[in-house]
């Protein structure tokens, strides 16, 4: 017997359309982490407060959905672990609005394709994780293989990549694409 632990895949339904029922839970999250990330940017940073944007793009014809800030962004050492580590975070309790470092995974029920842009001062490379939203649902459908483990379906359904950026900006932006009709999103 093996002395390892195992989380099961259904654990990622249970943190996204378990907690995430009502899908303007995520704008909330979105923009909660928006918030965070520019107050982060202005109590260490040069940059005058309120220079601080967050922008929402919704397009129902294309079924797109993007949140933008122009907050800390993540380095491209830490973006990878930063945005697949579930259930950490390392933001301040006491000021920040968002602590358990789940509710990036809110979109996830809402669209086929959830991607997380972002770019740290500085660095001339920007960081890319796509969620592939659509094989997720397909590989949570009940009966089909029970005994993946969360890994290995993330593993499944998350790339990587890095690209040139200029060096000068910093920035999140999550992209929501396919977003569902139903969900009331696009409206």
């Amino acid at each position: 017997m093996s002395n390892s632990f195992i989380i099961g895949k259904y654990t990622l339904e249970s943190l996204t359309n378990g907690m995430y029922a009502n899908p303007f839970d995520l704008l909330r999250e979105y923009v909660q982490n928006a918030v965070d990330s520019i107050d982060v940017l202005t109590e260490t940073s040069s940059e005058q407060s309120g220079n601080g944007c967050i922008s929402v793009v919704i397009d129902s014809k294309q079924q797109y959905l993007s949140i933008s800030d122009n907050g800390t962004g993540i380095s491209v050492k830490s973006a990878y672990k930063t945005l697949l580590d579930i259930g950490n975070s390392q933001k301040d309790l006491k000021r920040s609005r968002g602590f358990r470092g789940i509710g990036r995974l809110s979109g996830l029920g809402y669209c086929e394709k959830l991607v997380f842009t972002t770019s740290f001062a500085g660095e001339s490379e920007k960081s890319i994780v796509t969620f592939d939203s659509k094989k997720l649902k397909e590989l949570l459908i009940p009966g089909r293989s029970n005994d993946e483990t969360l890994e290995e379906v993330l593993m499944q359904v998350v790339s990587y990549s890095k690209q040139p950026d200029k060096g000068k900006y910093h920035y999140f932006k999550v992209e929501m694409y396919g977003v569902s009709q139903n969900s009331g999103l696009l409206d």
